[in-house]
């Protein structure tokens, strides 16, 4: 792992100590961990972000990446395809899904 990945998580963990049920801060330290390749750990934080912050296709498709890293395809593709289909039009948004749709 890098510098910059691992001052990510440790910067995102301490965001979560500070305020546990915000669920950005967990979809923050879950993308941390993903870019970190943490894939267990990620997905988490990732569902952490969800209980917290509610259905959103952002922390879908990083757990969608997440399960594919790990060789889950049909948990993967259920996340994908919940993500895409309520998926938003933020230029972030669209980064991610091509992103995904690569690993697929």
């Amino acid at each position: 792992m890098g510098r910059l990945q691992s001052r990510a998580v440790e910067w995102s963990r301490r965001a979560v100590q500070l305020s546990p049920k915000t669920g950005y801060k967990w979809n923050t330290l879950g993308v941390a961990l993903y870019r970190s390749r943490k894939y267990p750990e990620a997905i988490e934080a990732l569902q952490k972000s969800l209980q917290y912050h509610g259905e959103n296709s952002c922390d879908r498709l990083f757990l969608a990446m997440s399960n594919w890293e790990l060789g889950n395809r049909s948990e993967g593709m259920h996340h994908y395809n919940r993500a895409t289909a309520t998926s938003g039009d933020s230029t972030e948004l669209r980064r991610f899904r091509i992103e995904a749709d690569a690993k697929r």
